[in-house]
């Protein structure tokens, strides 16, 4: 997650004056894609509540379809939100940032998309 600051993610806009950033700015990269990896685009309400061990979990419980993946882990950062005595990610951040113990979800908006990669021989 690109991040201005601390707690401060990028905010992307071709809209003159509306953010600070343009995609132009943003983390560019490829990937060599295998037959049957997963691929999670998400927003920081999840990647905030859900620590990456647990995303992997999720997806890799034999999930019917990515659709199924999506709206499972959209549930899990949900309910890490409203957690007061879950560890987070952002929880974990904060308390290195604060220098004192925070605990809880972070609340956030929230879109995730899934996608199994299927390789046409």
């Amino acid at each position: 997650m690109q991040e201005s600051a601390y707690n401060t993610p990028f905010q992307f806009s071709n809209i003159e004056g509306s953010a600070t950033h343009t995609p132009e700015h943003a983390d560019h990269g490829t990937h060599q894609l295998m037959d049957g990896d997963i691929i999670i685009i998400a927003t920081d309400g999840l990647y905030d509540n859900v620590a990456t061990d647990e995303i992997i979990s999720i997806v890799s419980k034999g999930c019917p379809d990515a659709d199924q993946a999506a709206v499972n882990l959209v549930s899990r950062a949900r309910w890490h939100m409203g957690d007061k005595t879950q560890e987070t990610p952002w929880s974990r951040r904060a308390s290195q940032h604060k220098g004192k113990d925070v605990i809880g979800g972070k609340r956030d908006d929230i879109a995730c998309i899934v996608g199994h990669v299927n390789i046409l021989s």
